[in-house]
């Protein structure tokens, strides 16, 4: 896919999800989005309002993309313990996070 296709497929997945997230009627996809990689989405709260959220724009996408959550947490230390280790991302598992963000990926091509 040549870069002018990317961004006109990024931009249609960027009113998708946006359009799947006003339908809960809250903040806009494009917060925290300054530092974040071209995949990034959104971050959600990790609760339950958060998680439908994100089944609503992963059943959105079924098929044709992927949706990879991260975990986000403002102690990393105290959530992974013993695993912590300086210098490292430390990266949370999203079940144990207090905020989750939202990348998305394309699915395998089934040709």
């Amino acid at each position: 896919m040549n870069k002018q296709t990317e961004q006109k497929v990024r931009k249609i997945i960027q009113e998708e999800i946006e359009s799947a997230m006003n339908e809960f009627g809250d903040q806009s996809p494009h917060d925290m989005a300054g530092n974040r990689s071209g995949n990034y989405l959104f971050t959600v709260d990790n609760d339950q309002e958060g998680i439908e959220k994100i089944k609503a724009v992963k059943d959105s996408f079924e098929g044709i993309f992927k949706l990879r959550l991260r975990g986000r947490h403002h102690d990393r230390k105290e959530v992974l313990g013993s695993k912590w280790q300086a210098g490292t991302q430390n990266d949370i598992p999203w079940k144990q996070a207090e905020k989750i963000a939202v990348y998305v990926v394309p699915a395998k091509a089934q040709i």
